[in-house]
């Protein structure tokens, strides 16, 4: 009993950064994240939030870490002015985010990380496929109204997304309209 006690307390103590340890400090990494998006002034105060929040990165980092990784490597891409720096850290970063896809294929979060990600880049590049499958996997996810990981108010914002992305058909428009913003 003793030696699984200590095994443990070892193993919580070197997995502390797998998973944010409030959801205080993941909404603060959010907040970081949707102002690295608009002003690239705001790309090292994301980077310190992600690693304070998940560790560096690494592929066995939990798949809400990953995802996000690989949001801060298409940032890189968005801000870059090299059109070749632009691709390839834009491919990197989509690469990365489906490696946390394939941990967590059903995570509402890391597929809306995605499809946010895909939903401002031209076709022309590719990423159709993803797309549709994302919109779909989201408003899937939505449907099911579990707010154990997102609570309501951040789902809303999702459904608020899907809605003006104009990338799910009518029917699912109109539930996600009942649903969240009546």
């Amino acid at each position: 009993m003793r030696i699984l006690v200590i095994t443990l307390v070892i193993l919580l103590f070197f997995s502390n950064r797998a998973f944010p340890n409030t959801s205080k400090e993941l909404e603060e990494l959010r907040l970081s994240f949707y102002s690295a998006i608009e002003d690239d002034d705001n790309m090292q105060n994301f980077k310190a939030k992600l690693t304070t929040t998940f560790g560096e990165y690494s592929p066995k980092t939990y798949p809400l870490g990953i995802a996000y990784w690989g949001v801060f490597q298409t940032l890189i891409a968005k801000h870059s002015f090299n059109p070749y720096t632009k691709l390839k850290e834009l491919k990197n970063g989509l690469e990365t985010i489906q490696q946390a896809i394939n941990k967590d294929e059903n995570n509402l979060e890391i597929r809306f990380l995605r499809f946010s990600v895909l939903h401002h880049i031209p076709d022309f590049l590719g990423y159709k496929d993803e797309k549709k499958e994302d919109a779909k996997k989201i408003t899937e996810l939505l449907k099911n109204q579990d707010y154990s990981l997102l609570d309501f108010k951040f789902q809303k914002g999702i459904a608020e997304f899907m809605i003006k992305s104009k990338r799910i058909d009518k029917d699912n428009i109109q539930k996600l309209t009942d649903m969240f913003l009546k």
